[in-house]
């Protein structure tokens, strides 16, 4: 975790790399729904543009972010809602 999530938290990457660290971040957390990376990977998801998410590589933070959860569906609640509520500002 020490290594990947300054990765995901570095602004200056490109999305590319951004969203793949994102998704080893998941594939080592998967179900663990550890708040860390959650916020980690929700800042990135606020803090880009509209454009950089819609690449194909915008879902692989969608991704990362999901597997967090896998399994988990009390401890998604709190977050999806946060999640939506990320998607519906930047949709108006």
């Amino acid at each position: 975790m020490a290594l990947l999530l300054p990765v995901v938290a570095d602004d200056s990457l490109s999305m590319e790399i951004i969203s793949l660290a994102a998704l080893s971040l998941g594939f080592i957390f998967v179900g663990s729904g550890n708040g860390e990376v959650a916020s980690t990977i929700l800042q990135v998801m606020m803090e880009r543009e509209d454009k950089a998410l819609d690449e194909k590589w915008g879902r692989f933070l969608s991704l990362g972010l999901a597997l967090l959860y896998l399994g988990s569906y009390q401890r998604l609640l709190p977050w999806a809602g946060a999640t939506l509520t990320v998607l519906f500002c930047r949709s108006t």
